[in-house]
């Protein structure tokens, strides 16, 4: 905000610089001519309205090419879907419909004032898998939009195509799950590459800012590590789709969501104050490496020390805590074998594929259905009592 204030003031302070050099300098070639004071005013107000009218006709141009631009777009889009198949047709015009809603109501926005509105903010993209918690992540971000819009997204459902969010901050997309994990891989990664050629179309400059992958926690104490590594090299795909489609390459967020069906989540974070609820939980590749396991691990360390010193503030301040409370961050250590399986899939350095940028690696928690995965003493339990139940047949 201040930041924007502070522009605005230098912005000022420039045009009146220049108008006031401007005038002083008719005025003293109007004095060494020795022409009527008058013929200075003239002068001034014709460069001025020159000034203004070529002000106009930049953005009258740039409106009448704007224009042009998407009229081409949307001819070449319905020459797509008119020669797609039947059963996909309906699919791509619901894209193209989505589409041209959010770049009209973008264009039409105050954002226009301050630049090209479909610049002005950055753009993320979320994928994942259906179900991982991506609306329901960004739905609780606490970030503050004014547009009504946003009610229009269908919440907790799952999203058809490309659900818009309109932020304050930035601007959010995000993506059906089957365009990460496909249900029926042709249509589903036809489509996928049809919103990515949308994407570097619209705004072509600069198509995202970043991309946010989704996966959720209990999916990663739950599935194998064939499964994880085969859902990471998915993932991958669709990253290297971007990358290639966009023609660039981007950092890339690792969001683990529905952290709070991690055993003793919930305890723990009831106890926290604002202050530390406000902080993100995860960890920045601020030295850019390349090797996302060696990222990956730091990650997990700098997190698990930082639980582990606030259960010991917990514990030290209050009299009695819940058993949540004490082995919340000895369930958090649980995920890094999944954690290294996925992130092996989707980040790995290889010599045929550009290796993208993971950038950061964080946890997110909302109110999710289903119980939280078994502590690790519950689960040697059950285990030890199926190996006496096998013994005593």
């Amino acid at each position: 905000m201040m930041k924007g204030v502070a522009h605005t003031i230098l912005k000022l302070l420039l045009y009146f610089f220049v108008t006031g050099l401007l005038a002083a300098g008719v005025f003293w070639v109007v004095m060494k001519q020795h022409w009527p004071w008058w013929v200075g005013i003239v002068i001034l107000v014709g460069i001025s309205g020159l000034w203004i009218g070529i002000i106009f006709l930049r953005k009258y141009l740039f409106r009448r090419r704007e224009k042009h631009f998407v009229r081409q777009i949307i001819d070449q889009d319905n020459s797509v879907i008119a020669g797609a198949p039947i059963h996909e047709r309906q699919q791509l015009k619901d894209l193209q419909a989505r589409w041209q809603e959010s770049i009209t109501l973008l264009r039409g926005s105050y954002l226009r004032k301050k630049g090209n509105p479909l610049y002005v903010l950055p753009w993320y993209l979320v994928i994942g898998e259906s179900g991982a918690g991506k609306t329901t992540a960004i739905k609780g971000s606490r970030l503050t939009s004014p547009l009504t819009e946003i009610a229009k997204t269908p919440g907790i459902t799952s999203t058809k195509n490309c659900d818009w969010w309109f932020f304050e901050e930035a601007i959010i997309l995000d993506t059906a799950g089957r365009y990460t994990i496909p249900i029926d891989e042709g249509p589903d990664s036809e489509e996928w590459e049809k919103f990515l050629t949308l994407l570097a179309r619209y705004r072509r400059r600069e198509p995202i800012n970043g991309l946010i992958v989704v996966v959720a926690a209990d999916k990663i104490l739950r599935s194998d590590r064939e499964d994880l590594l085969e859902e990471g090299q998915s993932v991958r795909k669709r990253i290297d789709a971007l990358m290639r489609i966009l023609g660039a390459r981007f950092p890339v967020y690792l969001m683990i969501s529905k952290a709070d069906l991690i055993w003793g989540m919930t305890q723990f974070s009831s106890l926290l104050p604002q202050g530390v609820l406000n902080q993100a939980m995860g960890h920045l590749n601020e030295r850019l490496t390349n090797d996302c396991s060696e990222f990956l691990g730091e990650t997990l360390e700098v997190v698990s020390e930082r639980l582990k010193d606030i259960r010991l503030e917990l514990i030290s301040s209050k009299e009695t805590v819940d058993p949540g409370v004490l082995i919340f961050p000895n369930e958090y250590e649980r995920l890094e074998p999944g954690l290294r399986a996925y992130v092996d899939g989707a980040f790995q350095e290889s010599t045929y594929q550009e290796t993208p940028l993971l950038r950061g690696i964080f946890f997110s928690s909302g109110h999710q259905e289903g119980s939280p995965h078994p502590p690790l003493y519950q689960t040697i339990l059950m285990e030890k009592h199926g190996d006496d139940s096998d013994d005593g047949k």
